[in-house]
């Protein structure tokens, strides 16, 4: 599915990917492994997943414009989460 997305709308799913990660309360998961990792890190890690689910590839050319993109869908990823916190 997130495959044939077309990349104007990965930003939207950033945003929802974030949020789901809020509802289904997943924002902990990595905690264990390094407290340093807060529920804002999830948030983001989860925008920045659609990403790499649309590429079909981890590994990312680290250009100026990838890294501003995956900067970008991490951000989406973080407001999606807001955005869900302040609705519920």
């Amino acid at each position: 599915m997130l495959t044939q997305m077309p990349c104007e709308q990965k930003w939207a799913t950033a945003a929802v990917a974030g949020a789901v990660v809020c509802a289904t309360g997943t924002d902990t998961y990595f905690m264990s492994y390094s407290p340093m990792l807060t529920p804002v890190v999830h948030y983001g890690l989860a925008g920045i997943a659609v990403d790499v689910m649309c590429r079909q590839s981890l590994l990312v050319p680290t250009n100026t414009e990838n890294i501003k993109e995956l900067s970008r869908n991490a951000m989406y990823g973080i407001a999606g989460a807001c955005v869900y916190k302040m609705i519920y």
